[in-house]
């Protein structure tokens, strides 16, 4: 077992459960203890932020995840915000920013607190962990991509499958819940509903595409961002159902 698998099982993080740790270890121990800047979206309750705080202990781990008014109301029950904050603010050098992580402004701003922390705006290692729908996923990559330092290493986690998505899932391949399809902090003209997605524009066909040969194309994208990732991915590794313990994939994206 992994040294970040055991602190994942010790923290209560489902990133071992599903067998994310594992892989992460491959890309990620030479930079256990240098002083990286480490970008999570989506904490939940923190357990994965008390995680990457122990593996990494010379970095600062900021973690992203919408405030409490912006959540879908299904999700309140379950959501418990002290907790959350207390957790995160008991970690040594990590830090909490509130934001929707597709909003280019809340993304200066959190990158402006990060530079205000650590002297510098770029982030070495990130992990999105976030809304898990297709857009969201497609425009955090546009805009935090470009900030990722040379060398570094961009997470996408909980990919749904496309015959999944084509199955009426807009998450993981086995959500059925209403919030999963129809959040209401947003209109329903800013997302796509299970059947009105464009299925050949979703992540997990996006990436299978640029791992058959073709160039990376997103409609989620401008013609900038489009060339940009083009230019500076080198390499993606893709994970799915032969690799992990759960009903979706991952993606590990390192940059030139």
């Amino acid at each position: 077992m992994s040294d970040l698998t055991e602190l994942g099982l010790k923290y209560g993080t489902d990133k071992s459960e599903n067998g994310y740790t594992r892989i992460y270890e491959e890309f990620l121990s030479d930079k256990r203890n240098e002083k990286n800047n480490i970008l999570e979206i989506g904490v939940w309750r923190g357990a994965s932020l008390r995680m990457w705080s122990e593996y990494f202990p010379e970095s600062f781990i900021l973690g992203m995840d919408i405030p409490h008014e912006m959540y879908p109301e299904s999700i309140f029950p379950y959501y418990d915000y002290e907790t959350r904050n207390k957790l995160i603010e008991s970690i040594d050098k990590s830090g909490l920013f509130l934001g929707d992580q597709a909003n280019p402004e809340h993304l200066d701003a959190m990158f402006k607190m990060i530079n205000e922390t650590t002297g510098r705006e770029s982030v070495d290692i990130v992990i999105d962990d976030g809304s898990h729908f297709q857009h969201d996923i497609m425009k955090s990559f546009a805009n935090i991509f470009p900030r990722l330092s040379s060398g570094g290493i961009y997470i996408i986690e909980d990919i749904c499958r496309l015959e999944d998505l084509k199955n009426g899932s807009m998450w993981w391949g086995h959500s059925k819940e209403p919030h999963h399809h129809r959040p209401n902090f947003r209109p329903d003209s800013e997302w796509l509903g299970a059947e009105e997605i464009d299925f050949d524009n979703s992540v997990d066909a996006t990436i299978q595409r640029v791992l058959d040969g073709e160039p990376f194309s997103s409609k989620f994208m401008n013609k900038k961002q489009n060339a940009y990732i083009n230019q500076y991915v080198d390499t993606i590794n893709y994970y799915g159902e032969d690799d992990l313990w759960c009903e979706s994939n991952i993606a590990v994206i390192r940059k030139k």
